[in-house]
Order: structure tokens, then C-alpha cells, then sequence
């Protein structure tokens, strides 16, 4: 759940857990209109393994966010629910197929809830299983 008093964004740079862009991190999707989500995986790729340290590194270089944009001078937070979601969690991670079954799982109840996510590292193999659960209302 999301702690409404906390505010990454006031905090030093350097300080508290790295989330995507000082947003708060929250297990509870349910009040997120857009959730980050990284994706550690790159199972599917052979001599080219490193996109699964992406969704880290990205969190650690979008501490330099800031909350208002410098020309616009518009707060994007003020106008939607943003939250950090984690990683996809993987059950056998040297399973290609299962790999991409907890991708779509993941998915599937972010899609549930409503939410748009935004999604950060993995190698190409990843975007079959987001696909899948983004269209499953569809199949």
C-alpha cells in the first residue's frame, strides 16, 4: 500500500530504496492508475545476457527525476496515481516457457485492475508474454 504522508521525491537523491523515478513503491495495484514494472529476464538470448541488471539500473538513474516538468511546469503525479510494482517474480528462471508464464501472470492482474503499465528491461523474448495478457480479454 502506498503511504500517502511518504514522499520520495522530497527526499535526498541518495536516500531510501531506488524505485522507477522516486515513485513510491507499493505492492497494492488496486489505487495505481500507471505502474512501473521491471522485468529481469534475459533466458531467451544467448551470449547477450545483461538487459536482466536493466530494470535496477534504470531505478537507480531515474533518481535525477523530478516531480515537475522544467518547461511545461506541469506535475504529472498531480494527475494520476503512479506507483513502483517491482519485479516480475520468476518461479524457474532457466524455463523459457515458465519464465514468460510469470511474465503473463504478472501482467494479466495489472491489466485486471486497470492499470497501465510501464514496463523496464528484459531481453526481446519478454514482449510475447506481456502481449498475451494485455489481450486476453481479446483471445
Amino acid at each position: 500500500m502506498t503511504d500517502k504522508t511518504y514522499n520520495p521525491m522530497t527526499e535526498p537523491r541518495y536516500c531510501g530504496i531506488p524505485t522507477f523515478m522516486r515513485t513510491p513503491y507499493t505492492t497494492n495495484i488496486n489505487n495505481l492508475d500507471i505502474a512501473f514494472v521491471g522485468v529481469p529476464y534475459d533466458g531467451a538470448v544467448e551470449a547477450r545476457s545483461g538487459t536482466r541488471m536493466g530494470p535496477r539500473q534504470i531505478r537507480d538513474m531515474s533518481s535525477m527525476m523530478r516531480s515537475i516538468h522544467h518547461v511545461t511546469r506541469v506535475n504529472p503525479y498531480d494527475l494520476c496515481s503512479v506507483g513502483d510494482a517491482g519485479d516480475v517474480h520468476f518461479e524457474q528462471i532457466f524455463d523459457v516457457k515458465a519464465s514468460h508464464k510469470d511474465i503473463t501472470a504478472f501482467y494479466k492482474n495489472l491489466y485486471q485492475a486497470g492499470v497501465t503499465p510501464i514496463s523496464a528491461g528484459g531481453d526481446h523474448s519478454i514482449t510475447l508474454p506481456i502481449m498475451r495478457a494485455l489481450a486476453a480479454k481479446v483471445l
